[in-house]
């Protein structure tokens, strides 16, 4: 009997170490299960991230990308547009001084009379339109009865006299005076001379 109970108690402790064997070795398993999961978590985590940034980089190279700004070598082009005869001047030239280092809204407020047609860093377009003749024509007017040969400027309205002639607009014929008091307009001074000696004639 007492070899039986020996036997049986044997047993039971087996089983018993068996069982705690078991259930010990399911629990390391589980926790470097865990652990393994975490570490790939982490690597995953950090690859993301990683390709995250590099991703918000490409995006931010494509849809932001630098600001022009004027330099010593950006050539300013001003086109003015008249209007009266349907003429461009246009004028070009490098930045200088104070027109170094812009940009475009800089640009637009520093010349506020003009568009800003065309903007980057190697050139920049300005346009403005006026309703007058270029400065390329010369207009015929009366001032206190005698003819005189005017230029118009480059500034909108205003014109420069270049000679005041001794040609007394009385004297003229009727639809000649109208035409010279509202401004007879000659495309060069060629054609100015040519009609001035005809009015002598």
């Amino acid at each position: 009997m007492f070899y039986k109970n020996k036997y049986i108690i044997a047993v039971f402790l087996v089983l018993a170490m068996m069982a705690g064997g078991y259930a010990l070795g399911m629990h390391i398993g589980q926790e470097r299960l865990k652990e393994n999961v975490k570490n790939n978590n982490e690597e995953q985590g950090f690859e993301t991230m990683h390709t995250a940034r590099k991703s918000a980089k490409e995006i931010t190279g494509q849809e932001l990308p630098v600001i022009d700004i004027t330099t010593e070598n950006t050539l300013l082009i001003f086109e003015t547009y008249y209007t009266s005869c349907n003429d461009k001047i246009v004028e070009e030239r490098k930045a200088q001084g104070d027109e170094i280092g812009l940009s475009r809204q800089k640009i637009e407020a520093k010349f506020p009379d003009w568009d800003v047609h065309e903007f980057s860093y190697a050139r920049i377009i300005l346009t403005k339109q006026l309703d007058d003749y270029c400065p390329n024509h010369f207009v015929l007017k009366d001032r206190d009865g005698m003819v005189v040969i005017y230029m118009p400027s480059e500034e909108k309205n205003e014109e420069r006299n270049i000679q005041q002639t001794q040609i007394s607009i009385d004297k003229l014929p009727p639809d000649v005076q109208d035409e010279i008091r509202k401004g007879l307009v000659m495309d060069s001074l060629e054609e100015v001379e040519y009609f001035m000696e005809s009015l002598d004639s």
